[in-house]
């Protein structure tokens, strides 16, 4: 589909064409749009059927409006996420209305043109667009128009157009589309922050894309053994806990040793209170919807029950559960994050590690009011020493699926390069998908 951006009331015309799938959801038009206008996302925005000028006029059809989940409590809307643009252009009557910043109000009109096919995106590019923050359109055009004195005439259409990079637009555009294709569940963290950090995150993920991760059965098996392990030891009809409600000793005594555990930890370790690997690997799989206690007994789900004889799809649902079962959001953002430094395969020892991910939640709008210094505490960033923390139990169900390799001989000794089964795994926590029958993530 061929569609024109039109940036209404701007004289001289502001306009930018370009080809797209029909079925890209809304909040992904919202970003291509923001990248094509060099607007940073900073401010709320709509989608509607009609002009909301003329919303009041008798002819006009019931209007239909498409917004950001967050503005549905104080506007009637639909989730952005849920319509797609050829759905929003027919309830439209082929013309669909944007607005951006309801202060300065930035509104554009989206039309469907004719084209033919093209490997480009951004097709055609008019017009410098206004900054964020600027006035409105009628100062955007009083500004431009004091570009033109009575002694020196300038063509100002001209002079807007020839800054303009129609290759490096399309470029940012592709990349775009391409990474919220690939991985879906990055849509809505783009969403969520400038067009300028939104526009990093798709530039590590297109260059991992350029390798993307590839594991065989063998990798699948050996990094879902764990969960494997433990759930037919328990065995389809579950087993006895003890009076206190741990596990068996038994059981975590041939867990340790079986898994080839032994030298994280010291003593007996046939106690799961003083077995913290075994401890952990149970938590974490009632958290994954794999285990479950009653009556005394601990118990697989009918989830777990129903995978157990498939490798790839367990370990498909671990990395989907990984994200999807944190308890607080922003756990689930971490996760997110986590998966992001998985697929870029790039070493970030914890020092480094801790200070992305407390830039990548603060950009994420998280704040956290116990920062140690005067700046952390005025604007409430989250602290490297926060994320650090977190990073300390979000990191230990990744290492133990072989996310990163072991490089000592104690439980808190890990390498800090990802391992091609770490940058599956983060793939497939981004929303990848494990192709049956090949060895590539796709």
């Amino acid at each position: 589909m061929h569609v024109r951006l039109s940036l209404i009331d701007s004289v001289p015309p502001v306009t930018r064409d370009i080809a797209i799938d029909p079925g890209t959801t809304l909040d992904v038009v919202h970003l291509v749009i923001q990248r094509l206008f060099d607007w940073q996302n900073v401010h709320l925005h709509r989608f509607d059927s009609v002009d909301t000028y003329e919303r009041w006029r008798a002819d006009v059809p019931e209007p239909r409006s498409w917004l950001l989940p967050s503005l549905l409590d104080e506007f009637d809307g639909e989730p952005d996420a849920d319509a797609t643009l050829a759905e929003a252009l027919t309830v439209g009557g082929g013309t669909l209305w944007y607005e951006y910043d309801f202060g300065d109000s930035w509104r554009l009109t989206i039309t469907a043109i004719d084209g033919d096919d093209t490997p480009r995106c951004v097709l055609a590019a008019v017009g410098q667009p206004p900054h964020d923050d600027s006035g409105g359109v009628h100062t955007f055009n009083e500004r431009r128009a004091k570009r033109v004195t009575a002694s020196e005439p300038v063509d100002i259409a001209a002079l807007d157009t020839v800054a303009l990079n129609i290759a490096a637009l399309d470029a940012s555009v592709q990349t775009l589309l391409a990474t919220t294709r690939t991985l879906p569940l990055v849509r809505p963290l783009l969403t969520r922050v400038t067009t300028d950090v939104g526009s990093d995150w798709c530039a590590r993920i297109a260059a991992a894309a350029e390798h993307p991760p590839i594991v065989d059965d063998a990798a699948i098996a050996a990094s879902i053994r764990p969960i494997e392990w433990m759930l037919r030891r328990i065995g389809p009809d579950g087993t006895a806990l003890t009076a206190a409600g741990w596990l068996p000793p038994a059981i975590v005594r041939d867990a340790m040793r079986e898994l080839d555990w032994e030298h994280r930890d010291v003593g007996m370790m046939n106690r799961e209170d003083r077995t913290f690997a075994i401890a952990d690997l149970r938590a974490l799989m009632r958290q994954l919807g794999l285990l479950r206690v009653a009556k005394g007994r601990i118990v697989p789900t009918a989830v777990a029950r129903r995978l157990l004889d498939d490798s790839r799809a367990l370990w498909g649902h671990v990395a989907e559960q990984l994200v999807e079962r944190q308890p607080k959001p922003v756990g689930r953002d971490l996760m997110l994050m986590l998966a992001l430094q998985l697929v870029s395969g790039e070493a970030l020892d914890e020092q480094p590690l801790a200070d992305r991910m407390a830039r990548d939640l603060t950009e994420l709008g998280w704040r956290d009011p116990r920062g140690s210094r005067l700046e952390e505490l005025l604007d409430g960033r989250v602290t490297p020493a926060t994320a650090a923390s977190m990073l300390s139990w979000a990191q230990q169900p990744l290492r133990d699926l072989g996310a990163y390799p072991e490089s000592g001989r104690r439980r808190w000794e890990w390498g800090s390069e990802p391992t091609e089964i770490g940058r599956a795994l983060g793939w497939a926590m981004l929303g990848g998908t494990l192709v049956q029958g090949q060895d590539q993530i796709t």
